[in-house]
C-alpha cells in the first residue's frame, strides 16, 4: 500500500509522486505525518464495523452524553460517515468545545470529511486558527481546506486582521485548498511584505501550494532590494516553477546579488524554468565556484534539475574547476562529474589529474584546505573517496586511464586501486585481462583493484592465487593483499597464503600473516607462521606476527612466552602490539599481568594505552590491577587515561575505591574523558547515590554528549538518582536534551521532596513537556506535594485527554495519602 499525503487541491497522491507544486513545505513534515493518521481514520474503516441500524441522529444523541466514551464512539462513527452526517454540523460545532481532546479530534475529523457542507462550522473554527496549541491550529486549518471557498472571505479577514499567530494558520488554511485559493494572493503577497519571518514564511508557502497563478504577482515582487523579502518571493518561485519567458531578465541580475541566499534561490528560480538557455549553464559553472555553500549546492541542484543531456555543457568549465587550486569549487566539480556518469567520460584525466594534486605534499588537497578540517589527512581522504565514487559512477570507461597512471607512478596502487574498486563488476574483465600486463606496476595496481570488487568470482580469485607467484614482490604483494581482503571466500587459497609466509620478501611475509587471518584460517596451520613471524629479522614480519595473534584470540595462549618477552624489545611497536595480543588472549594470558603492569609504566605512551586497555581484560585479577589504573589517572597522556578510565569500568564495583579521582576527571578539559568518567562513575560505585552529584555535574556541560551520557549514566541508577530530578528537568525545554532527559526520568520514576520547587516551576511553563512531566512527579511525591494541589485543580478544569488522566492520578496520589 502506498503511503499517501493530502494535495493541497484536493485528492490523494503517493509520497513517491509528490512534485514541487504538491509537496507540503519542509517545515510542515512533521504536522504532515500526525496528519496522515487522520486522514487514515477519515479513508478507512479501521477494521472496526458500524454499529448496525444506528442513524445520524442517534449519533447525534450519544454525541451530548454525559459518558466521555459513549462521546468519543459518537463523535468517531460520524467522522466515518462523511458527507452522510451533514445533518449533524451544529452538533459537532459545538463537540468542538468537549473537554476530551479525542472527541474533539473526531468532531473535528468529522468536519473535515463532510467538507464544503460544513461552512456553517467557519465561524467556529476562525476562532481555533490562534489557539496556542500548533496542533489544534494545523488541524484546523486542514479542516478549512477541505470546507473550500466558502471559508476564504474569513481566512482573508484573519490575514489582514488575526492574531499574530491565526494568521499563519490561516494562510496554511489558504494553502490546502491549492488553485482555489487564487482569490487571496493579493493579501498573501501583502503578508508576504511583512516585518515578521514567521508570517513571511507562511505567506510564502501557501502561495507556492496555490501555484501557478501566483507566479506573475510573485515576479512583480522581485524589485524590492530587502534580501528577507526577495529570499522568501525567491523560495515561493522556486516551488512553484516559472513559465513566464521575461522571468529569466528578471532573475538573471539576483544570481549575482550580494547576498548569498539571494543568489542561491535566484539560480534555483532560473533553472525551475522550461527555459534552459546557454546564460543559465554558464553562471551554474560560475555558481560551483563560490565562496557559499548555499550557491554551490544551488548549482549543483540546478544541474540535477536540468539533467545530465543539458549539464553536459559544463564539461569544459568542471575540467577548469578540477584543475584549479579552489577545493569546495574542485569538489563540487567532483560532486557533479559523478551525477553525469557517463556523460563526464572527458572528464576522467582531470579527476585523475586532481587526485594527483590533493595527493602531492604541498599540493592544492593541503593549501587550500585551510579552516576545512582540523586533520589534514581526513580532508586528503575523503576528496579521494570522493573522485574515486566519481570515477565509479562514470564506468568502465575509466579502466585504461587508471592503469596508465599506474603505470606512470604519479598515484599510488592503493589509490587506483580505490578507484578501481568503485566502479565495481564492470570493471572485471578489463582487469583480469591486464593482469597479463607486461608493466609489474600495472598488474599490482589490476591486482589490488580486482581485489576490491565484491563479490570476487571464482575465476578471479584463481587468478589472484596465481599471481601471489609473481615473479614480481609489488605483485605477490598486491595479490596476498587483496586475498586477506576478500576473506573466508578465498580460504581454498590458503595455502598459497602459507607459502608466502615465507617469501623471500619480508612485506610479502608480513601481508602473508595479516591474510592468513582475513581469511580465517584454521588455528593449526597458522600458528608455525605466527610463531616463525615473531623471530622474523624484519620488524614489520615482527609486527605483522603481534596484530595476526590479536587475530587468534584465545588460541594464541601458546604463544603467551614469545609475546611476555616482546615486552620487553627495544622497539616500541613490538611493545605496544605484545601488550596489545596478550590482552586478546583474554584470562588465559594472567600469568603475563605481572609483565603488562611494568608496560603500563612504559616510557612510550603507545605501550602505555596497550598495556592499560589489555589489563581490563582481568576483572578476576583486581586486587594487583586497580593500583596501578588507580596511578594511570594521572598520566599525562590523554590516550591512556581515557584508556585506565574505561579499563577501570570493566572491574565494576570492585573500582569503587577509585570514585572520588574519578569524580575530578569530570571537570576534565578534554571532553571524551569527561564522558568516560561518567560513564565509569556509574558502574563502579557501590553505593549508588555518591555517584549522583557527578552525574548531576555532567548535566550541566558544554557539550551535548556529554550531557546525553551523564542522562544516561542517571537512567542506568535507577530510583537510586532520584535527586537528579530537577537538573534533568531544566534539560527537558531544549530540543537536544530532551529525549535523553525524558528516557532518564522514566528510569527513575521516583522523586525526593526537595525536587517540589522545580516541578512546581514545572507546572507553570508554557512547555507542554515540561507540564506533562511534572504533573507526573508531582505525583511521585504524594502527600509531600500538595502545596501543588491548588493548581493542579486549576489546571484540572481545562485539561482533557491524556493530560487530565495524569492530572487526576497526581491529586489522587496527594489527596489519597492525607
Amino acid at each position: 500500500m502506498i503511503a499517501t499525503s493530502r494535495h493541497p487541491a484536493g485528492g490523494f497522491v503517493g509520497v513517491g509522486q509528490l512534485t514541487a507544486a504538491t509537496r507540503p513545505p519542509l517545515r510542515q513534515a512533521a504536522s504532515v505525518a500526525i496528519l496522515g493518521l487522520a486522514l487514515a481514520a477519515f479513508g478507512s474503516a479501521g477494521g472496526r464495523a458500524q454499529e448496525p441500524g444506528v442513524s445520524v441522529s442517534d449519533l447525534i444523541s450519544r454525541l451530548k452524553s454525559g459518558e466521555t466514551d459513549v462521546r468519543r464512539d459518537a463523535a468517531y462513527e460520524l467522522a466515518r460517515l462523511g458527507p452522510d452526517a451533514v445533518e449533524a454540523v451544529p452538533d459537532l460545532i459545538t463537540a468542538l468545545d468537549d473537554r476530551d481532546n479525542q472527541v474533539w479530534m473526531q468532531s473535528l475529523q468529522s468536519l473535515a470529511r463532510i467538507g464544503p457542507q460544513a461552512a456553517a462550522a467557519i465561524e467556529r473554527l476562525i476562532a481555533d486558527l490562534g489557539h496556542r496549541d500548533d496542533q489544534r491550529r494545523y488541524r484546523t486549518a486542514f479542516v478549512f481546506g477541505r470546507i473550500g471557498p466558502d471559508a476564504l472571505p474569513a481566512l482573508i479577514e484573519t490575514l489582514q486582521t488575526g492574531s499574530s499567530s491565526a494568521r499563519p494558520a490561516a494562510a496554511q488554511a489558504i494553502g490546502w485548498m491549492g488553485r482555489e485559493g487564487a482569490v487571496a494572493i493579493p493579501a498573501l503577497i501583502d503578508m508576504l511584505g511583512h516585518e515578521r519571518g514567521t508570517l513571511r514564511d507562511a505567506a510564502a508557502d501557501s502561495l507556492a501550494a496555490i501555484g501557478s497563478p501566483a507566479e506573475i504577482p510573485l515576479l512583480d515582487r522581485l524589485d524590492q532590494s530587502d534580501p528577507d523579502l526577495l529570499s522568501v518571493t525567491l523560495r515561493a518561485l522556486v516551488s512553484i516553477g516559472i513559465s513566464d519567458p521575461a522571468a529569466v531578465e528578471r532573475l538573471s541580475p539576483l544570481t549575482r546579488s550580494n547576498d548569498p541566499s539571494v543568489r542561491a534561490l535566484a539560480l534555483r528560480a532560473w533553472a525551475s524554468s522550461q527555459m534552459p538557455s546557454e546564460a543559465l549553464l554558464e553562471r551554474i559553472a560560475d555558481a560551483m565556484a563560490d565562496q557559499d555553500e548555499t550557491v554551490r549546492d544551488a548549482a549543483i541542484a540546478s544541474l540535477v534539475r536540468l539533467g545530465p543531456q543539458s549539464a553536459a555543457g559544463t564539461l569544459p568549465t568542471l575540467e577548469t574547476l578540477l584543475r584549479g587550486d579552489d577545493r569546495q569549487a574542485r569538489l563540487s566539480a567532483v560532486f557533479v562529474a559523478g551525477l553525469l556518469g557517463p556523460t563526464a567520460t572527458g572528464l576522467i584525466p582531470a579527476l585523475l589529474d586532481s587526485w594527483e594534486a590533493i595527493s602531492a605534499p604541498g599540493g592544492t588537497g593541503e593549501s587550500s584546505r585551510s579552516g576545512d578540517s582540523d586533520d589534514e589527512g581526513t580532508s586528503v581522504d575523503s576528496d579521494q573517496r570522493a573522485i574515486a565514487s566519481a570515477i565509479g559512477r562514470i564506468g568502465s570507461a575509466a579502466v585504461p586511464a587508471i592503469l596508465q597512471r599506474a603505470d606512470s607512478g604519479t598515484l599510488s596502487p592503493e589509490s587506483l586501486a580505490l578507484a578501481l574498486s568503485a566502479i565495481g563488476p564492470s570493471a572485471i574483465e578489463p582487469l583480469r585481462v591486464a593482469l597479463g600486463d607486461a608493466s609489474p606496476s600495472v598488474r599490482a595496481v589490476a591486482v589490488r583493484g580486482l581485489g576490491g570488487i565484491q563479490p570476487v568470482t571464482g575465476d578471479a580469485l584463481r587468478d589472484l592465487d596465481d599471481l601471489s607467484h609473481d615473479p614480481e614482490a609489488n605483485v605477490r604483494l598486491a595479490a596476498v593483499d587483496s586475498l586477506g581482503r576478500i576473506g573466508p571466500a578465498a580460504r581454498p587459497h590458503q595455502d598459497s597464503l602459507l607459502r608466502a609466509a615465507a617469501d623471500e620478501a619480508p612485506e610479502v611475509r608480513a601481508a602473508a600473516l595479516g591474510a592468513l587471518i582475513g581469511i580465517q584460517a584454521d588455528a593449526e596451520s597458522i600458528l608455525p607462521p605466527v610463531t616463525a613471524g615473531l623471530s622474523d629479522p624484519a620488524l614489520p614480519v615482527r609486527v605483522a606476527a603481534l596484530r595476526a595473534v590479536r587475530g587468534l584470540g584465545t588460541e594464541g595462549k601458546t604463544l603467551l612466552m614469545p609475546l611476555t618477552k616482546a615486552l620487553a624489545d627495544p622497539d616500541s611497536a613490538m611493545r605496544a602490539g605484545a601488550a596489545a595480543a596478550i590482552g586478546g588472549i583474554g584470562e588465559d594470558a594472567s600469568e603475563a599481568i605481572p609483565a603488562l603492569l611494568d608496560s603500563s609504566a612504559d616510557p612510550d605512551p603507545k605501550v602505555r594505552l596497550a598495556a592499560v586497555e589489555s589489563l581490563g581484560q582481568f576483572p578476576a585479577r583486581a586486587e594487583e590491577i586497580l593500583p596501578e589504573l588507580r596511578a594511570r589517572l594521572q598520566d599525562s597522556d590523554a590516550a591512556v587515561l581515557e584508556a585506565s578510565i574505561e579499563s577501570l569500568g570493566k572491574f565494576g564495583m570492585a573500582a569503587g575505591p577509585s570514585l572520588d579521582e574519578l569524580g575530578e576527571l569530570v571537570s576534565h578539559p578534554q571532553e571524551s574523558i569527561r564522558s568516560a568518567a561518567i560513564r565509569t562513575i556509574a558502574g563502579v560505585a557501590s553505593e549508588p547515590k555518591r555517584a549522583v552529584p557527578w552525574l548531576v555535574q555532567g548535566l550541566g556541560d558544554s557539550q551535548w554528549a556529554v550531557r546525553h551520557v551523564a542522562a544516561q549514566s542517571l537512567g542506568k541508577l535507577g530510583p537510586p538518582a532520584a535527586a537528579s530530578v530537577p537538573a534533568l528537568f531544566r534539560l527537558l525545554p531544549d530540543d537536544l536534551d530532551r529525549e535523553p532527559a525524558r528516557q532518564a526520568l522514566r528510569a527513575i520514576d521516583s522523586a525526593d521532596a526537595d525536587a517540589l520547587p522545580a516541578l512546581l516551576e514545572a507546572i507553570a511553563s508554557d512547555d507542554r513537556n515540561l507540564r506533562f512531566y511534572g504533573v507526573f512527579f508531582i505525583g511521585k511525591l504524594g502527600p509531600d506535594a500538595a502545596e501543588a494541589l491548588p493548581q493542579l485543580k486549576r489546571m484540572l478544569e481545562e485539561a482533557n485527554g491524556r493530560t487530565r488522566e495524569s492530572l487526576e492520578k497526581a491529586i489522587q496520589a496527594i489527596e489519597g495519602g492525607e
